[in-house]
């Protein structure tokens, strides 16, 4: 694990300024793309203040930025998160499948 959790923190504050400029010019997809990336961050700045003081203190920084955001943009914050993308039924595994399992029907 990372002792110094800075160039983390560097990161989280960049993504924190594309986010806040993304929700002012009303980008909501890529807003809710970069709340993600920063949701995963605070995971990793909570699991780094387990063990390291300036994690804890790291995470708590950067929640205090999403928060003075959110009440800055008030209702244009996307709430949710991406929803993770459910890969295909496939009825065979991929190296049974010939050509013609491939093709769709209109071809």
């Amino acid at each position: 694990m990372i002792a110094n959790d800075s160039h983390l923190f560097t990161a989280a504050r960049v993504l924190v300024q594309f986010y806040q400029r993304a929700l002012e010019i009303n980008d909501l997809a890529s807003a809710k793309v970069l709340l993600a990336e920063l949701e995963i961050l605070k995971l990793a700045f909570k699991a780094l203040g387990n063990r390291f003081a300036m994690g804890a203190r790291h995470g708590g920084m950067l929640q205090a930025m999403l928060d003075r955001i959110t009440v800055e943009f008030g209702g244009k914050v996307p709430l949710q998160t991406i929803e993770p993308a459910v890969p295909p039924v496939c009825p065979l595994p991929f190296f049974l499948l010939t050509c013609k399992d491939l093709m769709r029907e209109d071809d």
